[in-house]
């Protein structure tokens, strides 16, 4: 499905690890999707990892922070849905962050 070590990292709450292959220059599916549109940090949003998502966002290298799914949704999208506040709150004040509308399933 699309499973990546950093994507498994994320899903997993390993910040140690995710942070180790972010910084190596052999790893290069930083930014891969999995079958479903999404990134490692959609992963780490959507289950509340929010120590994954700090690692993501300060990398250099992770440049996917507003991709969407197959549905639509972003990384924020997902952490709305949880009302992980700890997690909107570092994806809004990044500076990666760029502002784009997300279509629930009822398309508003």
């Amino acid at each position: 499905q699309g499973g990546t070590a950093l994507r498994e990292a994320a899903r997993h709450g390993r910040e140690a690890v995710a942070r180790c292959l972010l910084a190596s220059p052999v790893f290069q599916a930083v930014d891969a999707l999995d079958n479903f549109g999404r990134t490692a940090l959609h992963d780490a949003a959507h289950l509340g990892h929010c120590s994954v998502c700090k690692v993501l966002l300060e990398s250099d290298r992770f440049t996917a922070v507003d991709v969407k799914d197959e549905k639509g949704f972003t990384a924020l999208r997902l952490a709305v849905s949880r009302s992980d506040m700890a997690i909107c709150e570092l994806l809004l004040s990044s500076p990666k962050f760029t502002m784009l509308n997300d279509v629930d399933s009822r398309n508003r």
